[in-house]
């Protein structure tokens, strides 16, 4: 038996007792799952009937799994720069990484030490509930509009950011971003296949007229809310630190069971092995390809379309360090959570709960948030 603690600003915050355990899951009791892959290159240079074709496969993914590889999509410059400066800043002790434990005008952010979160406790089966400490550490920011990151850059918002890490940071973070925006068109397109119709509307239609009219994800995203309302990203760096000198307790996972909260999330396809998913009760490997990224519906999102969110986790399949990044994006916290409106399959969602009863972004998101929390 090892004990662990966790110390901030000198104080004790957690003292965990690790038992030896072995590092595969005796649930695992599938073989590794093949991710169906896009191209996002060929979806967006491609004929109206090309693009219907990739959408179909987009829209039969989510709905099968959720969890899909975008390829073709760019930004590995900028993946191999970030997590090269996080590398830097990780190592340094915890004293000097605390001081970037801060909160800002979106709330808590910056640096989380092992043991600030267990994300099985948002599970919606008590019995997969757990208090035991994902075997992570992170660092996270979020902004609401492209002028927020020029601030975050010139550190003139108020939150200090380590220096290793702020251009890199802030560079990813901007083209992550963008590439959400065209990964809305994608799936909106998904969406708009779904019609019966979609061969006429199709037929009747130019491509720019398509992405004028038809970004039905974007839309329902902004619709209904306040003058001014804003998108929110939320970018994550995980720390999967080195355990070859940790004895690792039962049950503990690098991250555990849940869902994704709200909208799409973009994982780094760079080294993301321990990633698995729930798939008909049995958790099952997800194959990941270093080339790609991995998209994935959150809980919301799923209640607004035929998509499905499903449950996965990070097993710690290896004791080696590692690096992923995932961008979650999130709509207005005043969006309402029901289906998008000009989605022929959404129209067919069973909608239990009055509209009245509807519950908004924020509400949905914050509630999860606060029960990750240790």
């Amino acid at each position: 038996m090892t004990n662990f603690s966790v110390k901030i600003f000198g104080f004790i915050l957690l003292n965990l007792s690790f038992t030896r355990s072995t590092m595969v899951d005796p649930l695992i009791e599938t073989p590794a799952h093949e991710l169906i892959s896009v191209s996002l290159r060929r979806f967006e240079e491609g004929s109206l009937r090309e693009k219907l074709e990739i959408a179909r496969t987009f829209d039969k993914a989510m709905q099968q799994d959720g969890f899909i590889h975008l390829c073709d999509a760019g930004l590995d410059k900028e993946k191999d720069d970030l997590f090269r400066d996080f590398i830097t800043f990780f190592d340094k002790t915890e004293s000097e990484k605390v001081q970037f434990s801060t909160t800002g005008k979106f709330g808590s952010e910056g640096f989380w030490p092992f043991g600030s979160e267990s994300q099985s406790k948002t599970a919606d089966d008590a019995s997969n509930q757990t208090s035991v400490a994902d075997m992570v550490e992170v660092y996270f920011r979020k902004f609401h509009q492209f002028k927020d990151l020029q601030a975050m850059r010139d550190g003139t918002d108020g939150i200090p950011m380590p220096s290793e890490v702020k251009d890199s940071f802030v560079d990813y973070f901007e083209k992550a971003a963008m590439l959400t925006e065209r990964i809305y068109r994608l799936g909106s397109f998904a969406l708009l296949s779904t019609d019966p119709k979609v061969e006429e509307i199709i037929a009747e239609s130019d491509p720019m007229q398509m992405e004028r009219n038809f970004n039905i994800i974007q839309d329902g995203f902004w619709s209904d809310t306040e003058p001014g309302a804003k998108m929110r990203y939320l970018l994550r760096v995980n720390h999967y630190f080195d355990l070859s000198e940790v004895d690792v307790r039962p049950g503990a996972l690098r991250i555990g069971e849940h869902q994704d909260y709200v909208g799409f999330t973009l994982l780094s396809g760079t080294d993301v092995g321990g990633l698995q998913f729930k798939k008909n009760g049995k958790w099952v490997d997800v194959k990941t390809r270093p080339q790609c990224f991995i998209v994935n519906t959150g809980l919301a999102l799923s209640l607004m379309t035929h998509w499905t969110a499903i449950k996965h986790r990070v097993v710690a399949s290896t004791t080696k360090r590692r690096l992923s990044a995932a961008l979650f994006t999130n709509p207005d916290d005043k969006v309402l959570i029901r289906p998008f409106s000009r989605c022929y399959a959404c129209d067919k969602i069973q909608i239990l709960n009055p509209e009245s009863e509807y519950q908004s972004m924020g509400d949905h998101r914050d509630r999860l948030i606060k029960l990750a929390r240790l």
